[in-house]
C-alpha cells in the first residue's frame, strides 16, 4: 500500500516546489527585499547633526563662541544642545564659562548638563571666572563644578581659595569634596598642614558625610605628596578605619 502512495506523493511535492520557484521568479525584485530596505531606498538622505569634530573646529575659531551660542538658541533637539554645551566648554575662556553658568542657573531642563560641561573646562584663561563662581553664592552643582574645573584650569594661585572652601563647614559636602580633589592637582606643601589638621579633626566619625570628606582629604594629600603629606596619611592609617577608607589611604601613599 505504501509503495503505491509514494510516487504520487513525491510528484505532488515536486510540483509544489516548482510552483513556489515560479512564483518567486515572477515577483518584482522590490518585494524580495525587506520592507525596511525598500523604504530606505525611496527616502532622501537626512543630514545628521554636527559631529564633535565639526563643533571642536568651530570652537577654535575667533567667532566660534558666538556661533555655538547661536546654534544652541535655535536648536530644539536636546541631544544636540548637550553637544553644543560641551563645545562651548572647549572654547575655554571666561566668556564661555560665564555663558555656561547662565545656562546652569536659568535652564531647568539642561542646567545640570551646563554645569557638568563647565566642570570639564581645562583652559587656564578660565581660572579667574571659575574662581569667582566658587567664591560667590550660587547653586551647589554650579559651584562644585567650578571647583572641579579649577583642578585642571587653575594653578597654585587658586589653592588658598580651594582650601578655604574645604575647611568651611558651612559649605555643602559636594563643594568641599570637589575643592579637595582640585587641591590634589594644584595644591602645594603650604596646604598640607591645614588638610592634615582637618583630617585629624574629623577623626573616626562614622557619619556618612564625614567619611566621604575624609576620602577626599586623603586623595588631596596623596596628590600633593611630600614628606609631610606622607606622615599625615600614615597617622591616619593607624586609626580604626573601614576597609574601603584604608584602601584609599594605601593608594594615596603610593601616588607620589
Amino acid at each position: 500500500m505504501l509503495t503505491r502512495l509514494l510516487p504520487p506523493l513525491c510528484a505532488a511535492l515536486a510540483l509544489g516546489a516548482a510552483g513556489l520557484a515560479a512564483y518567486r521568479w515572477t515577483q518584482p525584485p522590490a518585494l524580495e527585499r525587506p520592507l525596511q530596505e525598500a523604504a530606505r531606498a525611496t527616502l532622501p538622505p537626512v543630514p545628521g547633526p554636527p559631529q564633535r569634530e565639526q563643533l571642536d573646529a568651530l570652537a577654535r575659531t575667533p567667532e566660534g563662541l558666538a556661533q555655538l551660542i547661536g546654534r544652541y538658541a535655535r536648536s530644539t533637539d536636546g541631544a544636540e544642545r548637550e553637544r553644543l554645551l560641551g563645545a562651548v566648554a572647549r572654547v575655554g575662556d571666561g566668556a564661555a564659562v560665564g555663558w555656561l553658568a547662565e545656562v546652569a542657573v536659568g535652564d531647568e531642563r539642561l542646567g545640570a548638563h551646563a554645569a557638568q560641561a563647565l566642570g570639564s573646562v581645562e583652559d587656564r584663561r578660565a581660572a579667574p571666572a571659575l574662581a569667582t563662581l566658587l567664591r560667590q553664592p550660587g547653586p551647589v552643582h554650579l559651584r562644585a563644578n567650578a571647583a572641579r574645573a579649577l583642578g585642571r584650569a587653575g594653578s597654585g594661585a587658586q589653592a588658598p581659595l580651594l582650601l578655604a572652601r574645604v575647611a568651611d563647614g558651612r559649605e555643602p559636602l559636594r563643594v568641599r569634596q570637589e575643592a579637595a580633589l582640585a587641591l590634589s592637582r594644584v595644591g602645594h606643601a603650604q596646604q598640607v598642614a591645614p588638610l592634615a589638621r582637618l583630617l585629624s579633626q574629623l577623626g573616626p566619625r562614622r557619619d556618612p558625610e564625614a567619611a566621604q570628606l575624609r576620602l577626599s582629604l586623603v586623595q588631596a594629600l596623596g596628590g600633593i605628596g611630600g614628606g609631610a603629606a606622607r606622615k599625615a596619611l600614615l597617622r591616619h592609617a593607624r586609626r580604626s578605619l573601614a576597609e574601603a577608607e584604608r584602601a584609599f589611604v594605601r593608594q594615596a601613599l603610593v601616588q607620589r
